[in-house]
């Protein structure tokens, strides 16, 4: 079977090139007032090809190309909408529709602009009696050019409302164009300007390409389903358990696996199943329904993990996955590699991070990702529980004269809590750490915020809301990421909490010092007696 659905495939893209053309509208069917549509390799990378949509909704465009490529379109006020393609040859007639932005205002601080697309650089935006929020900023230059962010469900930034113009970023946003006067801009956004309910993305190539719009559909229900579990996620509380019911989707997949044909469309039935794993579907032959060459790994690096994990553990699962690594492009591997070992390095596991780049290093030498992880995973050494703290010496948020190093905190227990005011999941993490704070600083605890935002003029604003005021010790990490601090603490994701024992010793890290557990660890490491605290 293997060798039958790999040729099938193999044959539709002996041809090389894709042309696109046909209809792109907004979820109202209507025309945006700006979108675009592009072309781009499996994996990202640059745009192969961008056309700009006509004000009729019409668009063409075209890219030499061989084996599969990724089509997408976006629209002021829309979500992006992609769709991975065969470059064949063929010229498809295309209608799409986008789904709206899912705008929903939360909390008062989450509204703010961001200018030039730049992230971190934010003002907040104040409510108005008539609902909209709105902000006069200084400026100069005839134009200024911003977009809005927390004011969606699903965290997408979008544009402002009210504006003179629009700008395409090159990607999937647009920013609100708005005139400069008297060396300020007036910048707006009216929740009341979008649809209440975002609709739902469609795309059809009509008579002839019955294949493609089965395809198609498979594609679109997976995606409404992940994103589904992500907004799931996405607002529920830090610990909470959350359920999802998925049964009546993937049985239906499965009933459309008895009758359909089309190789495309069977493997993205497969890629669905693999990614949601009902119960009782047995998973041995995946490596012949969803060969290791498949573009939908290409497509979606991510995919290449889930898919062995569904084979029961054995050699034919281990030879699944080294196959399907092998095949990655170069840009995809790393992509893997990386995600693969961002979990280990992120809990301070070196050992275990050392033994997979090991393994992955044997399996296809010579990957450029490597010697950056291997520096990674050597920081992660020195960062785990039961090390001695990093030295280190970084100036007080407020109070320059003043400096902080692991000896100011001798004697206390010391929360080191990497984080940023753009970062959304630090943010959530902001009522357990109040809690902590207030139940546990009588009892000897100190926290320093290490703020990884662009300025520290950032990290004001936030604070002034009463509900996060943060009344512990801050520091401002010029550099973030790239910053000495951030790889003495192996810091490659955020939020990154790290707590210190009196002594300057390591004592939990990670996923034990978020959400719910945080107080639980807190609970059984400080003693039940008064420390003191500064």
């Amino acid at each position: 079977m293997r060798a039958i659905l790999l040729s099938s495939l193999c044959i539709v893209a002996q041809a090389q090139g894709v042309t696109v053309q046909g209809t792109l509208t907004g979820q109202d069917g209507r025309p945006m007032v700006l979108a675009h549509v592009r072309i781009l390799p499996l994996g990202g990378g640059a745009a192969l090809a961008t056309a700009q949509v006509d004000a009729n909704g019409r668009f063409q465009i075209h890219a030499d190309a061989k084996g599969f490529v990724t089509l997408s379109a976006t629209g002021v006020g829309h979500q992006q909408f992609s769709l991975m393609l065969p470059a064949d040859g063929r010229a498809l007639d295309a209608t799409i529709k986008l789904a709206g932005d899912p705008v929903a205002v939360s909390k008062p601080e989450a509204v703010e602009v961001t200018a030039d697309g730049k992230l971190g650089s934010r003002t907040p935006l104040v409510k108005q009696a008539d609902g909209s929020w709105s902000a006069r900023v200084p400026a100069s230059g005839p134009e200024f050019r911003y977009e809005v962010g927390g004011v969606t469900t699903n965290g997408h930034t979008i544009n402002g409302t009210a504006a003179a113009a629009y700008a395409y970023d090159g990607d999937s946003d647009y920013l609100s164009i708005v005139p400069v006067k008297d060396g300020a801009a007036d910048l707006r956004f009216d929740p009341k300007a979008f649809p209440a309910q975002p609709g739902a993305a469609s795309i059809s190539f009509g008579k002839g390409s019955e294949n493609l719009d089965r395809y198609a559909t498979v594609m679109l229900q997976r995606q409404a389903l992940i994103d589904r579990v992500e907004d799931a996620f996405r607002h529920a509380k830090p610990g909470e358990r959350v359920t999802i019911s998925m049964k009546a989707k993937t049985t239906a997949w499965q009933a459309d696996l008895k009758t359909e044909t089309d190789p495309l469309t069977r493997q993205a039935l497969w890629l669905a199943l693999t990614q949601f794993s009902p119960d009782g579907l047995d998973f041995s032959n995946l490596p012949k329904d969803l060969p290791p060459d498949s573009p939908f790994f290409a497509s979606e690096p991510v995919a290449a993990m889930h898919a062995p994990d569904r084979m029961p553990e054995g050699p034919a699962r281990e030879a699944y996955e080294a196959d399907i690594f092998r095949g990655l492009a170069p840009k995809s591997a790393e992509t893997f590699v990386k995600s693969q070992l961002s979990g280990p390095i992120y809990e301070g596991k070196a050992a275990e991070a050392r033994a997979m780049l090991a393994s992955f290093e044997s399996t296809r030498p010579g990957l450029p990702i490597y010697a950056k992880l291997a520096a990674q995973i050597d920081a992660t050494g020195k960062v785990v529980v039961g090390a001695r703290v990093p030295a280190f010496q970084i100036p007080n948020l407020t109070d320059a004269t003043e400096t902080y190093s692991p000896s100011s905190f001798k004697g206390k227990y010391l929360l080191l809590d990497f984080w940023a005011t753009w970062c959304g999941p630090c943010r959530a993490e902001m009522p357990q750490l109040h809690a902590a704070y207030a139940k546990f600083h009588p009892r000897g605890l100190e926290v320093l915020s290490l703020s990884f935002d662009l300025k520290a003029a950032d990290i004001a604003p936030y604070r002034k809301d009463a509900a996060h005021p943060m009344p512990w010790h801050h520091a401002f990490v010029e550099k973030g990421f790239q910053s000495d601090l951030a790889k003495a603490f192996a810091v490659t994701g955020i939020p990154k909490p790290i707590l210190v024992d009196p002594s300057g010793k390591i004592v939990a890290m990670g996923e034990s010092l978020r959400g719910e557990e945080l107080e639980k660890t807190l609970a059984k490491l400080l003693p039940a007696t008064a420390a003191g605290s500064n």
